[in-house]
């Protein structure tokens, strides 16, 4: 799943003969949600879209439902994207990266997910209505490091890849199954700012202070309410065992509280003290990647 990205992309690399002129005149965000005009590649040139590709058949430039996402896998059947793929309407999201969420404790913490080397470029199925033009990202399901956090993550094409989808489009769709982009992928906690889309700006992407990882869950910050967690397969507990789960529930509480206030106050502290760099790179080395 891919439900908000950022599209700063500082250097294109070895991208610039796949993407051309991009990204033109349209503006770009580090906080880029559904419904935005964003600018896209198509045909080899920039081009600037709606997020959430709209059918022909829409009354409005609207939809009901989601369409600002498209499984691979059933694409080509779905009545909202069937027209798109048939015609081999083919498109690139380029990006700086994704964001994606996890439940941790009575909060979803928001990670950002990216290359520490080079930009994101997503496959996507683009669409007219009018005259306006719109778009969806296709999605595949997760692997690498990405499957820690969901079960789905965008189509992520290398250059190569990239240039044969907008040239063969869906004739060739085998070349969306090259997954190996993923294996430089790495991903980090952010700010939950970004959970309001009307958050912008390059501090969305700082990586937080680190909350050592429980080896339980893979890494990641762990709330405190998830060691007092009992399994789902254990017994009923009695009347005494349930009033000291009470107790440590409510202590829990308290102490996931805490650690928000501390870990906001210490995070201008370390973040001047290692630096940008520093911080991602230690939470890289405590997740292993």
């Amino acid at each position: 799943m891919c439900g908000r990205f950022h599209n700063h992309v500082k250097a294109m690399h070895e991208w610039v003969e796949v993407l051309g002129d991009w990204p033109g005149e349209a503006e770009l965000s580090y906080n880029v949600s559904p419904t935005q005009i964003i600018p896209i590649v198509v045909e080899g040139a920039a081009v600037a879209a709606r997020w959430g590709l709209v059918p022909a058949w829409e009354k409005n430039f609207a939809t009901k439902y989601p369409t600002h996402n498209a499984r691979l896998e059933t694409a080509r059947e779905k009545p909202s994207f069937r027209s798109a793929w048939k015609h081999s309407r083919t498109c690139l999201v380029p990006t700086a990266g994704f964001y994606e969420w996890r439940k941790e404790g009575p909060i979803k913490q928001p990670y950002f997910i990216n290359k520490s080397d080079d930009m994101l470029v997503f496959a996507g199925l683009w669409g007219m209505w009018n005259d306006r033009v719109s778009f969806t990202i296709l999605t595949t399901e997760a692997s690498g490091v990405v499957a820690r956090l969901h079960h789905r993550m965008p189509v992520m094409l290398n250059p190569q890849d990239a240039k044969e989808w907008l040239e063969s489009g869906t004739a060739k769709p085998d070349i969306l199954q090259h997954l190996g982009v993923c294996q430089s992928i790495r991903f980090f906690p952010v700010s939950t700012r970004v959970n309001n889309a009307r958050s912008d700006g390059a501090e969305l992407v700082e990586a937080m202070p680190l909350i050592k990882a429980s080896p339980d869950h893979g890494g990641g910050n762990i709330g405190f309410l998830d060691v007092y967690r009992a399994p789902r397969d254990a017994p009923a507990p009695g009347i005494a065992k349930t009033a000291l789960h009470t107790i440590l529930f409510r202590v829990a509480i308290g102490a996931h509280q805490l650690k928000c206030i501390a870990t906001n106050c210490a995070r201008h502290f370390i973040g001047e003290t290692l630096g940008q760099g520093g911080i991602q790179n230690a939470w890289q080395a405590i997740l292993g990647i």
